[in-house]
């Protein structure tokens, strides 16, 4: 009889305020019990996305980041639709050890798959990287867990610069075969947003251009916004070194190598190499930054202050 009255009172209050209105009634206490199940139901998203770390097909380890991000970045565009709802990456460390032993040993689509279905996603975002004449081709698919089938898919080629244009189309053109309900959503808008995982694709495509103040800014947001992002500060390490500021990045990589219990330890080391021909520069040269290096110094020089070049770190 109680929950009869409930259900009265729920579809009394929809009647009365509409879908969004009894949402923020049931929020504030107003609903409880079946109450609040019925109001949350009816305002559920049509899709809630898992979106994979991309593969990187290029050949080259300087675009790993690159590849790991743009899944990152479509999801937060696409999250910006009503009927939208994306499950971040993070939350695979919430999964118990038996989740997480069942995502060892899987790469790339599979992996996605995998998680996606543990984190209760219905439409995964999978895809791969490649080099074509010195520019990148960002091939992406959304697929259907349910249905095990593709549903939508696009394909763009772009300069590292023009990373956050190339995902902003794609994830236009995705949402439309996906029969999202579109915003006039523009980019400049996106920008303002304060979301960790836009701010640090930001940072990357700034690096890649050669931006390196601008990428540090981003950086530098990304960790305000989220403090467990430990891979901003090995980046901003690398943008400081770039720049000469040995200074700044042994801060940022003493930083990531403290605190990177549970990253990658193929970076880790990498890191901590870099940290120790960080402070060796330091010694030698604590004041000629390395954007005042003469113009007309040899090329095989030049490498050697890029971190990202081979055989900087080993």
């Amino acid at each position: 009889m109680v929950n009869i009255i409930k259900f009265s009172v729920v579809f009394f209050t929809f009647f009365l305020m509409g879908a969004d209105s009894c949402l923020l009634y049931a929020k504030e206490g107003g609903l409880s019990g079946v109450g609040v199940k019925e109001a949350y139901d009816s305002t559920l998203p049509k899709k809630v996305i898992f979106a994979g770390i991309f593969e990187n097909e290029t050949g080259q380890e300087i675009y790993d980041p690159f590849a790991a991000s743009i899944g990152d970045l479509l999801a937060v565009m696409l999250s910006l639709q009503d009927d939208v709802l994306v499950v971040e990456r993070q939350r695979l460390k919430e999964l118990d050890k038996e989740q997480i032993l069942s995502l060892q040993g899987l790469t790339g689509k599979e992996h996605a798959i995998q998680a996606g279905r543990l984190l209760d996603a219905d439409t995964v975002l999978v895809g791969r990287l490649f080099l074509v004449h010195d520019k990148l081709q960002i091939s992406t698919q959304a697929l259907n867990l349910g249905l095990a089938n593709v549903v939508a898919s696009d394909q763009v080629t772009c300069n590292p610069a023009e990373l956050l244009e190339a995902a902003y189309k794609t994830s236009r053109r995705l949402g439309k075969q996906l029969a999202l309900r579109s915003k006039d959503i523009k980019i400049m808008e996106i920008g303002k947003l304060p979301i960790a995982s836009f701010h640090f694709a930001k940072g990357l495509s700034h690096y890649y251009s050669g931006n390196m103040d601008s990428a540090i800014v981003e950086f530098m947001r990304t960790i305000d916004l989220d403090p467990d992002r430990i891979e901003a500060s090995y980046w901003s390490g690398i943008c400081y070194y770039r720049l000469g500021e040995y200074k700044h990045a042994i801060i940022e990589w003493n930083q990531f190598v403290k605190r990177s219990e549970n990253s990658d330890e193929e970076k880790k080391q990498k890191a901590q190499a870099l940290l120790t021909e960080a402070q060796l520069r330091q010694k030698e040269s604590p004041v000629v930054p390395f954007m005042t290096i003469p113009a007309d110094k040899s090329e095989s020089q030049k490498k050697k202050s890029d971190p990202n070049e081979k055989g900087a770190d080993e």
